[in-house]
């Protein structure tokens, strides 16, 4: 993997474990665990949502999320930033302090929701929730 060089990836299969998990090892390279028990159609998510762990952890998260979001204290218009009729953004989303988001990243984020339901985390929440430790990682994340 180019982009996250000394990731290791595994794979391992356990109906009742953990969808997956990202975790840092003693010699400061990092692993991502990705369980194919649930069926090859959530693999492409939870690798996406263990890669927003290895991002944050290479400290690269801020700059996918001025690209893909935007980032109203610089100006910068993401590709998925929702743009009025003037080509400007329509407004910041109080909840992320980002600018509002567009119907194509709003699809594809129910996309990836779905594709996770029901997979949980370490803690046994499930990886869509608040609740779940590694909710904010996801999806780039939500």
């Amino acid at each position: 993997m180019a982009q996250y060089p000394g990731l290791r990836v595994n794979f391992f299969n356990d109906p009742q474990g953990i969808g997956g998990k990202h975790t840092v090892n003693a010699d400061g390279t990092a692993s991502v665990w990705l369980n194919t028990a649930a069926g090859k159609q959530t693999i492409a998510p939870l690798l996406a949502h263990e890669l927003g762990h290895q991002a944050a952890f290479n400290g690269i998260l801020p700059d996918i999320h001025d690209s893909l979001l935007g980032n109203p204290d610089t100006g910068k218009i993401g590709q998925y930033t929702q743009l009025g009729a003037d080509g400007k953004p329509t407004g910041v989303n109080p909840d992320t302090g980002r600018y509002n988001t567009n119907s194509t990243w709003d699809a594809l984020k129910q996309e990836y929701i779905n594709k996770l339901s029901g997979l949980k985390d370490e803690k046994g929440n499930a990886v869509d929730s608040p609740d779940s430790q590694d909710s904010s990682a996801g999806f780039v994340l939500l």
